[in-house]
């Protein structure tokens, strides 16, 4: 489990197993092959295997 402190990012990932990404709090926008997703409170996103990712949290 990991925590963004508002304006902080995760730097790109590349796992051999799948990912998980569950906002308990606040929000995020996630980087993935190209796309941008926004994850807000309550929201998931799961990502297969060795694809690239990354996550920034908003500055407020």
């Amino acid at each position: 489990m990991l925590a963004l402190a508002p304006g902080g990012d995760l730097p790109e990932l590349n796992t051999d197993g799948p990912v998980s990404i569950q906002m308990f709090e606040g929000g995020a926008a996630c980087s993935a092959l190209a796309n941008e997703y926004t994850v807000a409170t309550n929201d998931s996103l799961v990502l297969a295997q060795r694809v690239p990712d990354l996550a920034r949290a908003p500055n407020s």
